[in-house]
């Protein structure tokens, strides 16, 4: 039985508990048949199939009180959306559209609402996208760090097979092909249109961030190797080089959860040193720095503040968790920006790389002994008692 809790730090009213799936689908088994009664627009097997995978994804609390009628017409209003096209997002990124993505935002359909709902003032966010690692919990923290007030949230996830755009199958995520995946929150009414608008155009940009931050990962973990490859070849000098580079390794893959990376290069001028960011660097939410602004404000340019005060350090790393710039994705707290410098033989910085992201849960609850760079102050410490 799923059980309700009030969490006082984030005034948010939530369900929790395991859905028993085994009944929950036989209890759609035996509403359908008074369902399929109402579907008036032809062939309904997409349609039981969508409802089945949404409906079993509802707990008790959800489902008390609600009648057969009342499940057809909230799955069909959640059906008649899923359905539409995923045409790619239009950015800046230079990527030619990312993965497709809809984002709806109003009230609650009044017919699909059992009474005692009826006078719950809220608003509903209906979001149809191709699935990615995070996206629900991207969103359920964005909400809850702007005080939306989560009442009730879903996100079945579905394979989909799609032709020409048009939705001709729908089976269960195991099965191999596209993934899809339909999320529902329920909030706080919104009463300004202005407001509500601006929540899709926020979700729409995380959803952005995310999925930039996914498409890159592969070659910002790559990029990261060749770094510490770099640092191990041309600085033998550097006493601190080979700790870095040892620091890097270990970082990549599953310690470090990136979110974008950039190399700027360090330009002499009059009245002082200048970065001149290198285009081709630019992966993750540095691809579009209008949506990174968005989705970190302030963040890009807090990094470049702190690199042009910090050119005199000859240290090779510095590791900056900026308090004063919160993450809207992965988590609503501050983010972790790396910054590498790449100094000449003479200690002349030539350039620094940035990544930004955040330290994934198994890194940080590594024994101190465990990681580069601490390991080695650890034993220093040792040797001095």
């Amino acid at each position: 039985m799923a059980k309700t809790v009030f969490n006082s730090d984030t005034t948010l009213l939530c369900t929790t508990g395991i859905i028993d799936r085994a009944e929950r689908e036989k209890d759609f088994r035996k509403i359908w048949p008074e369902m399929e009664k109402l579907y008036a627009n032809g062939d309904p097997s997409l349609f039981r199939k969508f409802s089945f995978f949404v409906y079993r994804s509802f707990n008790e609390r959800f489902l008390e009180g609600r009648t057969p009628r009342q499940h057809f017409y909230q799955l069909k209003n959640y059906f008649d959306f899923f359905m539409s096209d995923l045409a790619p997002i239009s950015d800046n990124s230079g990527l030619g559209g990312l993965p497709g993505a809809l984002v709806n935002v109003k009230p609650p359909l009044d017919k699909s609402l059992p009474s005692v709902e009826k006078r719950m003032a809220s608003t509903g966010i209906m979001i149809h996208a191709a699935d990615s690692p995070f996206i629900f919990e991207n969103i359920g923290g964005y909400l809850n760090m702007t005080e939306r007030y989560i009442f009730s949230s879903i996100h079945p996830v579905m394979t989909v097979r799609r032709e020409h755009g048009r939705v001709v199958d729908i089976l269960p995520p195991e099965e191999e092909g596209k993934k899809e995946v339909f999320i529902k929150f329920v909030i706080r009414k919104l009463v300004n249109p202005k407001d509500i608008k601006k929540l899709e155009s926020e979700i729409i940009s995380i959803l952005n961030a995310l999925y930039l931050s996914v498409y890159d990962f592969g070659r910002m973990t790559e990029e990261t190797s060749k770094l510490q490859i770099e640092l191990c070849r041309d600085r033998q000098d550097r006493k601190d080089a080979p700790e870095i580079a040892e620091f890097l390794k270990w970082l990549v893959p599953q310690n470090f959860i990136f979110m974008g990376m950039t190399r700027f290069d360090v330009v002499k001028r009059k009245g002082g040193a200048h970065l001149a960011e290198r285009n081709e660097s630019r992966m993750g939410v540095y691809r579009d720095r209008e949506l990174m602004n968005t989705v970190y404000p302030g963040l890009a340019e807090e990094i470049e503040e702190r690199i042009l005060k910090t050119l005199h350090v000859r240290e090779v790393m510095a590791l900056d968790f900026l308090l004063n710039s919160p993450s809207i994705i992965y988590n609503p707290v501050a983010v972790d920006a790396m910054i590498i410098r790449q100094h000449a033989k003479d200690d002349v910085p030539l350039s620094v790389t940035v990544l930004l992201g955040r330290l994934a849960r198994g890194a940080l609850t590594s024994r101190s002994s465990d990681i580069p760079i601490l390991r080695k102050k650890l034993d220093g410490i040792l040797r001095a008692e």
